[in-house]
């Protein structure tokens, strides 16, 4: 058995491999979880490997979004009526946006909401923000109405976020409607709520993480997805040499960590998310490379990676291909045909080449 260390957001797995396994696992990981490759029928619910997904997605947002110093503005009405734009700066790491419906949903369905109005709004959103990761996740209100939850690493002013998504919903309909009942086209939609410190967005992950809505309808739609770059999916495990066992050592001594023992593993759980310049050598150069590729948004590095894995897997494939005998029709010591030995011959045959896919 070999032992590993493997970083996660704000933990350390350590676990054992047997030697075997250790050429094989990193490809088949890494070929099984491209998601943009795969159909997938969604159940309108979240399930428990939807969470752990979700979960993910929401870990690789916060480890590639620094803090930083951002320019708003806002309104303030003059004496005479005018209204003034004010400047000031704001801290800014993640926000939350929400995005309601101005009016009961009635009899349009979910596929139509989610295809006239969000997809068109996560679309200009893209196209004006063009370095943005986000995740978002679809629920159902009290009344029965679609809502949508947007986390994001880039600073949106609200009046944008308001105006773009009223705009959407105005082709179903929905602005009409609203202004029939209230006098006026500018409903208060939406929601925007910045990060003000660690333990907002970590009450934020738990809260929309483990919100489990079984007595509400099903969704016509997928809960949930992120943007490209955060669903990539490199191990971040380095075999435990003399530097990492020390680190891992020192942790423990000195209370920095708390330790989780389970059947597979053991996690180290930090308080605070790894320093890189405080990790060991190897661990710190795979963590780099591993931010780095998340916050490549035009995902050519990933694609370049995955290709490489793909034809890594594909060669090995061939070459055991090469070296195994054609089918050949087997025959028993009299001669003659034997179908028994026949299944025997392919069924190896097949075993040698699963072992490979």
């Amino acid at each position: 058995m070999i032992p590993f260390c493997g970083l996660r957001y704000k933990r350390a797995v350590i676990y054992s491999l047997p030697l075997d396994r250790i050429n094989t696992r990193k490809e088949k990981n890494v070929i099984s979880n491209l998601g943009e490759d795969r159909e997938k029928a969604y159940r309108g619910n979240m399930s428990v490997g939807s969470q752990r997904r979700l979960k993910k997605a929401f870990e690789n947002l916060t480890e590639i979004s620094d803090w930083k110093n951002v320019r708003a503005f806002k309104d303030i009405k003059q004496q005479d009526g005018s209204v003034k734009k004010k400047p000031y700066n704001v801290k800014f790491r993640i926000n939350f946006i929400t995005l309601t419906l101005p009016a009961p949903q009635g009899q349009i369905t979910d596929r139509t909401i989610y295809n006239e109005c969000f997809k068109p709004f996560i679309d200009a959103l893209r196209y004006k923000f063009p370095s943005i990761s986000y995740v978002w996740k679809a629920e159902v209100q009290k009344n029965g109405n679609l809502h949508f939850h947007i986390t994001a690493n880039e600073f949106v002013d609200y009046r944008w976020i308001r105006s773009n998504w009223n705009k959407q919903t105005a082709k179903l309909g929905f602005i009409k409607a609203f202004a029939a009942k209230h006098g006026h086209t500018d409903p208060n939609s939406t929601d925007v709520v910045s990060v003000r410190n660690d333990s907002d967005l970590g009450a934020y992950i738990s809260k929309y993480i483990s919100k489990i809505e079984n007595d509400k309808r099903k969704l016509g739609i997928k809960v949930w997805d992120c943007s490209k770059n955060l669903k990539f999916k490199e191990i971040r495990n380095e075999q435990i040499c003399n530097e990492v066992n020390e680190w891992i050592d020192d942790l423990i001594r000195e209370n920095k960590v708390q330790v989780i023992t389970t059947d597979q593993a053991v996690i180290l759980q930090s308080p605070v998310e790894w320093d890189p310049e405080t990790l060991p050598r190897s661990l710190r150069q795979s963590h780099k490379r591993y931010l780095a590729l998340l916050k490549d948004h035009s995902c050519k590095y990933q694609t370049l990676y995955n290709n490489a894995i793909r034809g890594m897997s594909q060669k090995k494939k061939k070459e055991e291909e090469k070296s195994v005998p054609p089918r050949k029709m087997i025959r028993g010591v009299s001669g003659r045909y034997n179908i028994k030995d026949q299944l025997m011959f392919d069924f190896a045959r097949f075993k040698t080449f699963m072992s490979y896919v």
